[in-house]
């Protein structure tokens, strides 16, 4: 795991092009706990800051052209969760002037298997193991284990 992060001036669009923020090396998931941005001006700078999917070639905006007070800051109150070779983009509304800095690890370990949402529990259907499922009672259960026509509730 590496913590890395360094200033990166985030510009105003040219075309379509958006300032790489970070990205994911390939084979590794990464996690960005930190992503602050300083507007170094004394005027406000709009911030527009997306995610790009390497996975599927589709962009996801997470701010839309968002305020940024002159000699302001803002931080994502977020960790972003990259797959090898995505992207965080931003542009900003002036072309100087706002600063990027972010902190990441990175690991090329094999990643935990997620939860996975099943929706109502249903006696015909098999589970695995970190299967979601809510049940009649209002309760929500985990798999622990494969199963099939296991009453979660029981």
């Amino acid at each position: 795991m590496a913590l890395k992060g360094k200033p990166i001036a985030v510009s105003a669009t040219h075309g379509n092009t958006a300032t790489d923020i970070y990205t994911a090396p390939t084979s590794t998931e990464s996690a960005v706990h930190t992503l602050y941005f300083s507007n170094t001006t004394g005027s406000a700078i709009t911030l527009t800051l997306k995610v790009f999917n390497s996975a599927d070639n589709s962009t996801v905006t997470l701010l839309d052209t968002y305020s940024i007070a002159g000699d302001g800051e803002y931080t994502f109150p977020k960790v972003l969760t990259l797959a090898g070779a995505d992207k965080i983009q931003a542009t900003a509304s002036a072309s100087s002037g706002l600063v990027a800095y972010y902190s990441v690890s990175e690991s090329t370990a094999t990643v935990s298997q997620g939860f996975t949402p099943r929706g109502v529990w249903s006696s015909g259907s098999s589970y695995v193991k970190n299967d979601i499922v809510s049940a009649s009672n209002g309760n929500s259960y985990v798999a622990s284990q494969a199963s099939s026509n296991q009453d979660p509730t029981s």
